[in-house]
């Protein structure tokens, strides 16, 4: 069923939208805020997405590339690291706006997957190689599969953690509507929860405040309580919601064209409300919808958690032990010799 635009559930896409971008900002402000007040990260090179998470080592192994949900920040991936093999290199790739105003957004997947492969060459040269990504991250990294398959390149491992193979499509205002009171409050619950401490701004102020005033009031009033860092401002909010706007409406007009490569569906055993009314008929389809584009059978391998979880502890503790298994079965048998 497609959306139409002005409607209820035009609506509730840019509602879902500003729930990615709140809970994305409360968790920066957190972590700027850990930093003490150093300044922002920027990369000099701002074309250069690639994040190194554990560096190439003496191991032979190959190195895994994920690929950044929609909110484009790949934190998450560090916590999955951890629960990979010591020995086991990993990158990311990520959406840098929030940080560097010079990087580039792009509007469609293949897009995206065409200028992440050109990343991904420059750490790795030839195959073979490991792709993986959670939720968007897993049709960025499927396109990427395709594209890398069709130079002949060998791609043993791509793992998809519960993505669907397509989402419902809709029509994104460019119009961005203002914050309510109420959806400002719950930022400064994420905020106060992730930087474990209170914070002292009630609705009465914000209601106080006109609708396109209220993120500066709150913020000015975040640094007045030295939660966040004297450089953060409400650009940075402005920022996410682009990130989020633009990635948004790259999956859900991505249409998966047929993959011959072995693919791995890494799938949340517990109910995810949030993923269900999104896809549909897919939702009780093992595959996820991922079967009828590929031309292997695919793997599933069901992990604890939700949608919105299997990335938090203790899931990813699982969550990762079953991605080392599959990486190394894989990759031992048809690349013997790089173990």
């Amino acid at each position: 069923m497609a959306f139409e635009p002005g409607t209820r559930d035009d609506d509730d896409l840019n509602k879902r939208i500003l729930r990615i971008s709140l809970a994305r900002l409360g968790q920066l402000t957190a972590e700027i805020a850990r930093k003490q007040n150093g300044p922002l990260r920027v990369r000099s090179d701002a074309a250069d997405a690639i994040v190194p998470i554990r560096a190439p080592s003496a191991s032979a192994y190959p190195p895994l590339f994920l690929m950044h949900p929609v909110g484009g920040s790949v934190i998450a991936y560090y916590q999955l690291a951890r629960h990979l093999r010591p020995e086991q290199p990993v990158y990311a790739i990520e959406n840098q706006v929030t940080f560097n105003s010079a990087a580039r957004l792009y509007r469609t997947v293949q897009a995206m997957a065409e200028a992440y492969v050109e990343q991904i060459r420059r750490v790795r040269p030839r195959g073979p190689y490991l792709l993986g990504g959670y939720s968007m991250g897993g049709v960025v990294a499927y396109e990427i599969a395709r594209q890398l398959s069709h130079t002949d390149e060998q791609v043993p491992f791509l793992g998809i953690i519960d993505t669907p193979a397509r989402v419902a499509p809709a029509e994104i205002s460019d119009s961005q509507p203002a914050l309510s009171t109420h959806e400002l409050m719950l930022l400064v619950s994420a905020i106060a929860q992730r930087a474990d401490r209170p914070v002292a701004v009630t609705a009465a102020e914000l209601d106080a405040c006109a609708p396109a005033e209220r993120v500066d009031y709150l913020v000015n009033r975040l640094k007045s309580q030295q939660v966040v860092p004297p450089h953060v401002d409400s650009s940075l909010f402005e920022q996410l919601v682009t990130v989020v706007r633009n990635n948004e409406v790259a999956q859900r007009s991505y249409a998966p064209e047929p993959y011959a490569g072995p693919l791995d569906l890494f799938r949340a055993v517990e109910s995810s409300p949030e993923l269900e009314p999104e896809i549909g008929d897919l939702y009780s389809d093992p595959s996820f919808g991922w079967q009828s584009t590929c031309s292997r059978r695919v793997t599933i391998n069901y992990v604890p958690g939700s949608h919105m979880r299997v990335l938090n502890q203790p899931h990813v503790q699982a969550l990762g032990a079953s991605m080392q298994s599959r990486i190394g079965r894989e990759v031992k048998r048809r690349f013997a010799s790089a173990y």
